[in-house]
C-alpha cells in the first residue's frame, strides 16, 4: 500500500516536471523564433507602415515597386493584396536584374530611374520577398539607405490609397495568358471565348519556328495593305474577323515582334467593336522569360458568319486627313517619330523620301529609328512603366482631357502610344491612320514644316 502511494506520487511528480519542462522549452522556442524573425527583418531592412509614411514626407525618398507591370497597373498578384501601386512609386521590376549584362549597366539604369545613392530608397513587393532581390543588390553596390516594405501591410488598410489604372486589364502577363489557355478564369476575363493572335508582318516563318500554344498566325497584311499601308476598308476588315472566328464578344489577345505591330492589330480590333482586347506585354520573349514553352503546330482558325454587331462600332478611334485637320484646330496632333524624322533630316522609310512634319504637331520621341519604340519600352521589351509614360505625356503638353490623335509614318508606332493612353483611361484619343506618308503627298494643301521648331 505504502509502495503504491509512493509510486503514484513519483509518477505525479514526473508528470509535473515534464509539463514544466515542456512549457519552458515551448516558451524558449517561441522566443528564439521571434528573435530570429526580428533579426531577419533587421537584416532585410524591413520597415512598417508608420515608418514608410514618415519617409514619404521627405522629397529625398524614392519608393520603388519591384513587381511586374501588370501588378503595378492594377492586377492582383497575391490573394488578399490589392492590385495597383502606392501613390508616388516608381517602377523597377526585380526581374530586370537578370536583363542587365553587368553592374555598370545596372547602375546606369538605376540612375535613369532616379534610384541613386544619395536618396532614401524604399523597395516593396506584395510580401517583401521579391523586393529582397533588389534590396540585396543595392546594398551590395554600396547603397546604404535602403529599406524593404511589404505592400500587403499597405493594402489591407482600405484607407490607404492604391492607384489602379482605368484600363489596366489591357496589358496582360504571360501567366494570365497561360491560365486562359489552361481553361482557368483569370482576373477580368469575361469568359466568352478567346482568340490568341501572333501578329507579325509576313510572319508565317516566324510562327512556324514556335508560337504560344493555341495561337493563330495573324499577319498584319490582314488589316492593312500597301502602298499606303492604311487599314483596309470596313467591309474587308469584317471578312477578316469572321475568317478568324472573332465576334464582338471574343476576348482577343495579340502579341508580336515588334510589339507595335500587335498594337496596330489591337487598335483595329477595338475600332471594329471587339469589346475585350488585350496585348501580351512583352510578347513572345516575355512568355519565354517566364519559363513557358512554345509549340510548332499550325493552328487553323474556324470561321463564323456573323461578327455580332455593325462594323465599325468605334469609328472615332481611327481618323483621316480632314479629321486630323480638325484636331489641329481644337486638339493636339502628336508625331510619334524620331527627332531626325521630325525635323526633316530623314523620312525614316526606305520606300518614300518625303521629309518633314505636319505643321503644328507635337513631337513624342519614339526612339532611335522608325523600326523601334525604345522610348516607350523598357529593358525587357515590355511597355515602359505607364506612370512614366503619363509623366512624359504631361511634359510634352498632353493631358487626359485633351482631344488628341497620334500619328507616325503609317500607324504602327502611333498605335503603341494610343494603347498607353487607353490604359491610362484617356477618352478622346485616336490614331491618324493616313500619317506622314499620306499627308506629305499633298504639301500644297497639307502644311508641313522642316527644321528645328522655334520656341
Amino acid at each position: 500500500m505504502f509502495q503504491t502511494k509512493l509510486k503514484n506520487k513519483f509518477i505525479l511528480l514526473a508528470a509535473l516536471l515534464l509539463m514544466v519542462t515542456s512549457i519552458f522549452i515551448g516558451c524558449s522556442d517561441k522566443s528564439e523564433k521571434a528573435e530570429t524573425t526580428s533579426n531577419e527583418s533587421k537584416e532585410m531592412g524591413y520597415i512598417d507602415t508608420s515608418a514608410l509614411t514618415e519617409k514619404l514626407q521627405s522629397e529625398n525618398t524614392v519608393l520603388v515597386d519591384t513587381r511586374s507591370d501588370e501588378a503595378f497597373n492594377g492586377f492582383k498578384e497575391s490573394e488578399n493584396v490589392r492590385g495597383g501601386h502606392i501613390p508616388g512609386a516608381i517602377q523597377f521590376p526585380a526581374t530586370w536584374l537578370d536583363k542587365v549584362k553587368d553592374d555598370s549597366e545596372l547602375n546606369n539604369l538605376l540612375s535613369e530611374k532616379g534610384i541613386t545613392k544619395d536618396k532614401d530608397i524604399v523597395v516593396y513587393s506584395d510580401h517583401g520577398k521579391v523586393s529582397e532581390n533588389l534590396y540585396n543588390k543595392l546594398t551590395s553596390l554600396g547603397y546604404d539607405k535602403v529599406s524593404n516594405y511589404k505592400f500587403l501591410d499597405w493594402s489591407k488598410d482600405e484607407s490607404n490609397e492604391v492607384i489602379q489604372y482605368e484600363n489596366y486589364q489591357v496589358l496582360v502577363s504571360p501567366r494570365w495568358v497561360k491560365d486562359l489557355i489552361d481553361g482557368k478564369n483569370p482576373e477580368t476575363y469575361p469568359g466568352k471565348g478567346y482568340a490568341l493572335l501572333e501578329s507579325n508582318y509576313n510572319g508565317m516563318d516566324i510562327y512556324k519556328e514556335g508560337h504560344i500554344p493555341t495561337a493563330l498566325q495573324f499577319d498584319t497584311n490582314e488589316i492593312e495593305k500597301g502602298p499606303e499601308w492604311n487599314v483596309k476598308t470596313d467591309a474587308e476588315l469584317e471578312e477578316v474577323v469572321k475568317k478568324f472566328g472573332i465576334t464582338k464578344d471574343t476576348t482577343v489577345i495579340v502579341y508580336g515582334t515588334p510589339s507595335m505591330g500587335a498594337e496596330r492589330v489591337a487598335l483595329v480590333m477595338m475600332y471594329l467593336g471587339v469589346d475585350d482586347v488585350r496585348v501580351l506585354n512583352g510578347g513572345k520573349q516575355a512568355w519565354l522569360d517566364a519559363g513557358l514553352e512554345l509549340e510548332t503546330t499550325v493552328n487553323e482558325p474556324k470561321s463564323i458568319k456573323d461578327f455580332g454587331a455593325k462594323i465599325p462600332q468605334n469609328p472615332d478611334l481611327i481618323i483621316n486627313i480632314p479629321e486630323a485637320k480638325e484636331v489641329l484646330k481644337d486638339g493636339k496632333l502628336v508625331s510619334v517619330r524620331t527627332w531626325d524624322e521630325y525635323i526633316g533630316k530623314t523620312s525614316g522609310y526606305s520606300y518614300f523620301d518625303r521629309k518633314g512634319r505636319i505643321k503644328g504637331a507635337i513631337w513624342a520621341n519614339s526612339g532611335n529609328t522608325s523600326q523601334d519604340m525604345s522610348n516607350f519600352e523598357d529593358i525587357d521589351g515590355t511597355h515602359r512603366s505607364i506612370s512614366e509614360v503619363e509623366n512624359y505625356y504631361k511634359e510634352i503638353g498632353l493631358n487626359k482631357d485633351d482631344k488628341m490623335s497620334f500619328y507616325c509614318g503609317t500607324g504602327w508606332r502611333a498605335s503603341l502610344t494610343f494603347i498607353d493612353a487607353h490604359v491610362l483611361g484617356w477618352k478622346n484619343i485616336s490614331v491618324f491612320d493616313d500619317g506622314w506618308f499620306q499627308w506629305s503627298l499633298d504639301p500644297d494643301n497639307n502644311p508641313i514644316e522642316i527644321g528645328t521648331p522655334k520656341k
